[in-house]
C-alpha cells in the first residue's frame, strides 16, 4: 500500500462583519507530489473501508464490526426515502434537510440498514439529549443500548453498543488520548449540525471518522468561502430538501432608524448592537407580539439581548392580558432543569442566540415568529424560519417577522435574505412603518 503525507491547506475569508478568519483541512500529498483531496482520487486508489491514522500518517484497511439496531418502529415517510437510500449509497456526503423533515430519522434508518456501529457527533447538550430520545422513539433500542461520550474519557461508553452519542467538544479536547479500540469501532459517523465542522478546533472531529462520514444540517451553507471546508471535509451533497412542512410567509417590517443614527456611522459591532439596544427596536418587537399573539397558535418572540427580555415579556402581558403561567422565558442563563418547562408554553420569549433560536430548539407548534434582532446571515435565517414551517396537527401556515431599520446596510442585507427566500419559493412581504 502506498504512503500518503500529511498536507494542510489554510483558507482564509473575510466576512463584510467578521474578521478574517483561518480554517484547515487534511488533504493528501501522494508520492508523485499531487496534493488530492482525501475522498477522492485517494479512495478510489487504496479502496475502502478506510481510516486515517493520525499517529501513523497512512492510510489503512480496517475491519468493520456488526451492529444490532433492533427493529425501526415507524415507516419512512415518502420523501425521506430517497434521504435514506442516498446516504446508505455514500460513504462521504452531507444531507441537507430542512428542519423538522426527519434527518435525524434518516440517518438511523440508513446505519440500521447498514448494520454497522455508529457514533453521531453533535455539538451541543441540547442536541445530544434529543438524539438520545430519537434513538428510543425510532429503534427498538433501550437506554442502556446507547453509548454516551462526553468529558473524561474514562468514562466513555461504547464498547458492545450500536450506536454512540458523543460531544464534539468532548471529542475535540481528548483528541489522540481516546480508549485503544474506540476510533477502529465505528462503521459510521454522523456529525449533526456540519456547518460547525468549519471550525479548526471542531473540524478535529473528523479523527473519529475513520470510515461513513455523514453531515447532517438544515442549513449546511452561509454563502461564504467557508462553505468549501464543509466539501473537503465531506465530499458533496448528496441528498437536498429544503421544503417547509408547512407554507411560511416572510415579512420585513421596515422602519426609520432610531433618532440617534445619521448617515457617517460605520456598521460597525458597536452600531449593531446599539440597534439592538435601540427603544425603536423593543417597542416593535413589544408591538407586533401583542398584534399576533391574538390568532398564533403558539407564539416565539426572538431578541437579542438578554437583559430586556425579561421587560418585553411583562410587557406582553400586560398588553395583551395573557396568564402569566402560560408565557415561558429562556435565556442563556436559565437553568438546564427549567428549561423544557419553559419552552413547552405556548408564548415564549428566547434569547436570539444560535442554540435558541435554531439548533436543538424543538417544538413543532410554533406558527409565529417574531425577531427583534438583526439577522445577518443566511445560515441563521433559515434556520429561524425552520422554527415555524414544521408540521403540526391543525397547523396550516406560519409566518415569521424580522425588524429592519432604513439603513442602507441593514436593508441590503434583508434585501439578499428576501431574494434567498424568493428562491425557495417563499412567499415575502415588506410592511413599511416608516414616518
Amino acid at each position: 500500500m502506498p504512503e500518503y503525507a500529511f498536507h494542510w491547506v489554510d483558507l482564509a475569508s473575510t466576512g463584510m462583519i467578521t474578521q478574517a478568519a483561518l480554517r484547515r483541512d487534511l488533504k493528501i500529498k501522494g508520492a508523485d507530489g499531487k496534493v488530492r483531496s482525501f475522498g477522492t482520487e485517494v479512495q478510489g486508489h487504496l479502496g475502502l473501508p478506510l481510516f486515517f491514522d493520525h499517529r501513523q500518517g497512512t492510510l489503512m484497511p480496517g475491519p468493520v464490526p456488526r451492529a444490532d439496531y433492533g427493529n425501526l418502529l415507524n415507516p419512512p415517510r415518502e420523501y425521506q426515502v430517497p434521504a435514506i437510500e442516498a446516504l446508505i449509497q455514500t460513504r462521504w456526503g452531507v444531507v441537507e434537510m430542512t428542519p423538522g423533515l426527519g434527518k435525524t430519522f434518516c440517518a438511523l434508518a440508513a446505519a440500521r440498514e447498514l448494520g454497522e456501529p455508529a457514533l453521531v457527533v453533535v455539538p451541543g447538550q441540547i442536541l445530544l439529549q434529543q438524539w438520545r430520545q430519537a434513538i428510543q422513539t425510532h429503534l427498538s433500542l433501550r437506554e442502556e443500548d446507547i453509548g454516551h461520550v462526553q468529558g473524561n474519557p474514562s468514562k466513555w461508553t461504547w464498547q458492545d453498543k450500536p450506536i454512540t452519542v458523543a460531544m464534539l467538544q468532548s471529542l475535540s479536547t481528548h483528541l489522540g488520548n481516546e480508549p485503544p479500540g474506540f476510533r477502529e469501532h465505528f462503521g459510521v459517523t454522523v456529525f449533526d449540525e456540519v456547518h460547525h465542522m468549519q471550525g479548526e478546533w471542531f473540524s478535529n472531529g473528523l479523527y473519529y471518522a475513520p470510515r461513513r462520514r455523514w453531515g447532517l444540517s438544515g442549513t449546511p451553507f452561509a454563502g461564504s468561502r467557508l462553505d468549501q471546508a464543509i466539501l473537503w471535509h465531506f465530499g458533496q451533497v448528496v441528498y437536498s430538501d429544503t421544503h417547509h412542512q408547512v407554507p411560511v410567509r416572510v415579512e420585513f417590517h421596515l422602519q426609520d432608524p432610531p433618532s440617534w443614527w445619521d448617515e457617517t456611522r460605520t456598521f460597525d459591532q458597536p452600531s449593531q448592537v446599539g440597534l439592538n439596544k435601540s427603544t425603536e427596536r423593543s417597542q416593535r418587537t413589544r408591538q407586533l407580539a401583542a398584534e399576533w399573539s391574538s390568532d398564533a397558535g403558539s407564539l416565539l418572540v426572538l431578541y437579542p439581548v438578554v437583559n430586556y427580555l425579561s421587560g418585553l415579556r411583562g410587557a406582553f402581558l400586560r398588553d395583551t392580558g395573557i396568564s402569566k403561567d402560560k408565557v415561558g422565558l429562556l435565556t442563556g442563563r436559565t437553568p438546564r432543569n427549567v428549561r423544557e418547562p419553559e419552552s413547552k408554553k405556548p408564548y415564549l420569549f428566547a434569547t436570539q442566540h444560535f442554540a435558541i433560536a435554531s439548533e436543538g430548539f424543538d417544538k413543532p407548534e410554533v406558527d409565529s415568529v417574531v425577531v427583534g434582532g438583526l439577522c445577518l446571515g443566511p445560515r441563521q435565517f433559515f434556520q429561524i424560519l425552520g422554527r415555524a414551517g414544521r408540521g403540526y396537527p391543525g397547523k396550516e401556515s406560519a409566518r415569521v417577522a424580522f425588524i429592519v431599520e432604513a439603513i442602507d446596510v441593514v436593508e441590503m442585507l434583508a434585501q439578499r435574505r428576501a431574494e434567498e427566500a424568493r428562491e425557495k419559493g417563499i412567499e415575502v412581504v415588506w410592511v413599511d412603518h416608516r414616518s
